[in-house]
């Protein structure tokens, strides 16, 4: 059995031995644990702690306003203090998948993930129906691109590597678009939301200044700064990528409003600091 399949079942088990109950949706709960990638092995990541409310808040932010589209409001704040109440204070295991699965259902959200792997599965589909051409599923798509702009962070010179990144990150998101019919890319469009995603990271944003700039420095300096600016990079880019397919594969375009793109620009901000890149 795989790793990701274990984990499968022990959600399971926690549905089953403490909510009592056997009516859960497993494509459901297996589309959510897929959308949170591998941190669903990580301890720290994997379990929500309901006496943290810097974490509770993370939650609304990252999953209710960012993932499922909700507009911040009381109703918000309610809705997880009764998840954490309905998995118990005694419940020292309170799965994140199994937690954002009682939101779905409580907000009723399914078709944001059953959109999703929908998606993934028609693109397979037709893969196998057209091996001659065909476009790479997204997770490729972001996974190469991240890895194209790793390479563009390791430029030697300050300033021309931003402008590659920020090139190969516009090319992604043209390639990703490309995936779904219903997205109509438009250049323009795209540039302007990529710079307000990505624009006033605060304290994280002027430290990846810094070691820009320390590239200038002779002999060490570019070795230094560039792996810092490349590892910057290659978890920005990817968190760009995921935000963005996960917006298409809900059934939104480029048409994206200034509230929804304050909601991406949470999101990025939250999975950066996350991937624990420095600062």
């Amino acid at each position: 059995m795989s790793k990701f399949e274990q984990t499968i079942e022990t959600f399971k088990k926690s549905f089953q031995d403490k909510l009592k109950r056997t009516d859960y949706d497993e494509t459901l709960l297996r589309a959510i644990a897929k959308s949170l990638g591998p941190s669903i092995y990580e301890n720290d990541f994997s379990k929500v702690a309901c006496s943290d409310k810097k974490e509770l808040d993370e939650v609304k932010t990252t999953f209710l306003i960012g993932k499922l589209g909700l507009i911040d409001s009381p109703e918000l704040d309610d809705a997880i203090k009764e998840v954490c109440a309905t998995m118990g204070s005694a419940n020292r295991n309170k799965y994140r998948v199994v937690f954002y699965y009682l939101l779905v259902e409580k907000f009723e959200k399914r078709a944001i993930f059953v959109m999703k792997e929908k998606a993934k599965s028609e693109k397979k589909k037709k893969i196998a129906e057209e091996p001659v051409v065909h476009d790479a599923l997204s997770d490729e798509i972001i996974d190469n691109y991240a890895l194209y702009a790793a390479g563009a962070g390791l430029i030697p010179i300050p300033i021309i590597d931003l402008v590659s990144i920020s090139a190969v990150q516009y090319k992604m998101i043209k390639k990703l678009a490309s995936n779904y019919p219903h997205v109509v890319f438009n250049e323009n469009k795209t540039k302007s939301v990529l710079a307000a995603i990505v624009g006033g990271m605060g304290s994280l944003e002027l430290g990846i200044f810094t070691r820009i700039l320390f590239k200038s420095v002779p002999f060490f300096g570019p070795i230094i700064g560039g792996t810092a600016v490349s590892g910057f990079a290659y978890f920005s880019t990817k968190s760009i990528g995921q935000i963005f397919d996960d917006h298409f594969a809900s059934g939104g375009d480029l048409s994206i409003s200034e509230l929804s793109i304050q909601k991406m620009k949470d999101t990025f901000n939250f999975k950066i600091k996350k991937s624990k890149v420095p600062s």
